[in-house]
């Protein structure tokens, strides 16, 4: 009971630091937490560890600590492999540090999920346009394309934009011209 008070008091610490925009405090505050759990085993104690190195890869990935949260994410998905969450965040990670080998040997899980389909293939083209196979990527980035709903998805513009790098690639540039339009339209930011 007193490890669950601690619990809820640095979380609550982390909360307030993350309002006050400090999430270097944060990070603080759930290192703290953790390290209660490292002599505890069972259920219950896995499942509290999970759940703040989850909060912690998160606040590490916004101050751009991509490195720790990365850290952070293999022991959780070593630990909790059915953790989807925690490997798509991972799987993201990955790619956004051009990390193509350590992304393609965890896309299998990924690509077995109906509902994960688009992210997998999103995460397939871009290995497959960084290793310069810029047909194979877009084909992968226009069935992701296919699969989204319509109407808005976060990563509608991300695809349109790696889309039309393909394009640029096989030489297509008027394509390219409209797949970066609909990026745009899509609000995508690089």
């Amino acid at each position: 009971r007193s490890l669950q008070l601690a619990t809820e008091a640095y979380l609550e610490q982390a909360h307030g630091a993350l309002n006050a925009k400090q999430p270097a405090d944060a990070v603080q505050a759930l290192n703290r937490a953790l390290a209660m759990y490292a002599d505890e085993s069972g259920p219950a104690s896995l499942q509290m560890r999970s759940a703040l190195r989850m909060q912690r890869a998160r606040i590490l990935t916004q101050i751009g600590q991509l490195d720790a949260a990365i850290e952070d994410l293999q022991v959780l998905t070593g630990q909790q492999p059915d953790d989807l969450e925690a490997r798509v965040m991972l799987a993201s990670l990955y790619a956004s540090t051009e990390r193509w080998s350590s992304l393609n040997g965890i896309l299998a899980p990924l690509d077995a999920e109906p509902q994960l389909k688009d992210i997998a293939l999103y995460l397939q083209g871009r290995a497959a346009l960084a290793q310069g196979r810029a047909g194979t990527a877009r084909a992968k980035f226009e069935a992701a394309l296919e699969r989204l709903p319509t109407g808005p998805h976060r990563l509608r513009g991300a695809l349109y934009f790696y889309h039309s790098q393909c394009l640029i690639q096989l030489g297509r540039s008027a394509a390219a011209d409209a797949a970066l339009l609909k990026a745009l339209d899509a609000d995508f930011q690089p």
